[in-house]
């Protein structure tokens, strides 16, 4: 009998479904072993036929956070996602439970599982998985124990079982509670009666972290924090130390947030994508820093000191043949009729064999010392990230006016914006600040026309290129089977494949034309894009950033600073990132304040 499809089955979830079977390729000597307290991993991976890093050796310890760092691309999502599947050759399937968060996936919830769910039907719902689980594991251990196998180790299986026992105790009773608590800390009360599918993208990723904290997984992989305002930051290092430290958890985050990493990490995986390989360090993130870049400066005076030494001894080795060759002319000078012309020759022979020998002995140990020096320049590769370009226009007078603006989204809510009344000139440069769920992406479709006011007027005159924070999921959701260049081509059915490529060139991501966009990075995803947006049309008077500096690796971070901060036109920039927002130098700072107002500072610099 054929089974039918699924009912709730839409094809955008088959399609979503299909992309995370779609795993990177582990290599075949890939294997793990664990040991209770720790995970020990020996892993290389591919994904598109593009080698990743090679087989490497880390492992995730209780109650350590570790932090998986590395430039866009390298490969840390993959490395998160393959863990968390589960796939790795001698990987423990029943002993281990694997939260895998995802900020991208925690905005695409499953419209038909969870979108419909009220934020703690969902939140206890991961914890139920979880009770599930371990009451499947205690039903086959007591199996085991009836059974009356002479192999099976009576009193290891009685330890087990009352351990079981007691994590799904602590869950039935302390899940509720915690839900709770959890709810009153964030302030999630306001918004425990919308569905899911409704909140805002730092409301639904808190959503999904605090299932995932209320489940006390014995992994827990953070692939990429990110939306969330500085109490909600503040509330995620107080979890995931208490996740290691009282959950006996073992924590991999990954992000390119330095202050967040050097508050949470005890150690570092780093991937270098110029050499593919993938290092252990045991130390937080700024010692790790401090290490990596003493490696590289070492590796990189020893390349200087070999090259002296390689010059030296060419310039030894020609010095040795000039001599001989006027101890020849010489020896010939002197010879006179009757001399001994076997002597002589003899003479030379022997110079030139003595010469030979030396010559050889040096040409020996350098050949040795390039091998070694070969290995060095491998292990000092460092990655080069290509910078962002991004054009605009200088316009002038005032490209959106704001008079007594107030707006919800329905009758039956309160008024997000009272009278509120705002103007965005043709050279300011905006840092739009607020709590989650405070307003900034309704603030920025107002202004683009997106949205209009219940109450109120707002006049616009702005060609805009605006990135919503929503930008990479849908991309991936809408677009995620296709090419690079499939996604370039909808905006330029005209664009040659080789105009195309060379476009590509122009953000950093040449390489990337033929690969699914699913496969890529959400850094690589921010670039394609920018390339996109930034191909052919009017070149925008003012830009819109919400949120994209949360999935930039740094170099490409302080990349986008630099076009920020020399960019012809406005722009607006949206981030909770406390890296960028030092570093970016705006005109005025808005804040929209818990009462629907707009706040306005202009700092000095």
């Amino acid at each position: 009998m054929v089974a039918e499809p699924e009912a709730t089955s839409s094809p955008l979830q088959q399609q979503q479904r299909q992309q995370q079977q779609q795993l990177p390729t582990l290599t075949s000597d890939s294997t793990c072993t664990y040991h209770g307290h720790s995970i020990n991993l020996h892993v290389g991976l591919t994904h598109d036929s593009c080698l990743l890093f090679d087989p490497s050796d880390v492992s995730l310890v209780r109650k350590t956070i570790t932090g998986l760092v590395g430039t866009n691309g390298a490969g840390k999502s993959s490395l998160a996602k393959v863990l968390a599947s589960k796939q790795i050759p001698n990987f423990p399937q029943a002993s281990l439970s694997i939260q895998y968060v995802s900020s991208h996936e925690a905005y695409a919830f499953d419209e038909a599982e969870f979108g419909n769910m009220k934020p703690r039907e969902y939140m206890a719902s991961i914890a139920q998985e979880k009770i599930v689980s371990l009451s499947r594991q205690i039903e086959q251990l007591e199996r085991k124990l009836e059974t009356g196998d002479p192999e099976v180790d009576v009193e290891d299986m009685a330890v087990e079982l009352a351990e079981l026992y007691d994590k799904q105790e602590e869950l039935e009773t302390l899940s509720d509670i915690q839900i709770q608590k959890t709810i009153e800390q964030l302030g999630f009360d306001r918004f425990l009666d919308k569905p899911v599918s409704q909140l805002s993208c730092g409301w639904r990723y808190k959503c999904r972290l605090v299932a995932a904290f209320t489940s006390r997984p014995d992994i827990l992989i953070i692939d990429e924090p990110s939306f969330l305002d500085q109490t909600s930051t503040d509330w995620l290092i107080e979890k995931t130390k208490d996740a290691a430290l009282h959950g006996n958890t073992m924590v991999l985050i990954i992000s390119h947030k330095e202050v967040l990493l050097e508050k949470l990490c005890d150690r570092i995986w780093y991937i270098n994508s110029a050499n593919h390989k993938l290092s252990m360090y045991h130390c937080g993130y700024e010692s790790f820093k401090a290490t990596h870049q003493a490696d590289m400066d070492h590796a990189a005076k020893t390349i200087d000191a070999f090259d002296s030494k390689m010059k030296s001894a060419e310039s030894s080795l020609k010095t040795i043949r000039t001599q001989l060759d006027k101890r020849e002319a010489n020896l010939k000078q002197k010879t006179t009729q009757n001399a001994d012309k076997r002597f002589i020759k003899g003479k030379n022979k022997e110079a030139k064999q003595k010469a030979d020998k030396s010559a050889a002995s040096k040409l020996k140990q350098l050949k040795h010392d390039v091998s070694d020096l070969e290995e060095i320049k491998h292990q000092a590769q460092r990655e080069r990230t290509k910078q962002l370009k991004l054009e605009g226009t200088c316009s002038s007078g005032t490209l959106a006016l704001f008079q007594e603006v107030s707006f919800r989204y329905d009758e039956r809510d309160p008024l997000m914006f009272q009278y509120m009344d705002a103007r965005i000139d043709a050279t300011d440069r905006i840092l739009l600040k607020g709590a989650n769920g405070a307003g900034k992406s309704t603030f920025l479709k107002l202004a683009l026309g997106e949205l209009e006011p219940t109450e109120g007027s707002i006049t616009r005159n702005v060609q805009a290129l605006y990135f919503p924070q929503t930008s990479l999921i849908e991309m991936t959701i809408q677009h995620g089977n296709e090419t690079a260049l499939d996604y370039l081509w909808q905006k330029d059915k005209n664009l040659t494949q080789a105009a195309a490529r060379h476009h590509l060139g122009f953000f950093g991501i040449p390489n990337v034309a033929l690969r699914k966009i699913y496969s890529l990075s959400a850094g690589q995803r921010v670039r394609l894009w920018l390339a996109q947006q930034q191909l052919g049309g009017k070149l925008p008077s003012l830009l819109i950033l919400d949120e994209v500096s949360e999935n930039l690796d740094v170099d490409t971070k302080n990349s986008l600073l630099e076009v920020l901060n020399s960019f012809v036109g406005s722009t607006i920039v949206v981030s909770h990132d406390e890296d960028f927002c030092t570093q970016f130098q705006p005109s005025q700072i808005w804040t929209i304040e818990d009462c629907g107002r707009l706040r306005v500072e202009f700092p000095s610099y």
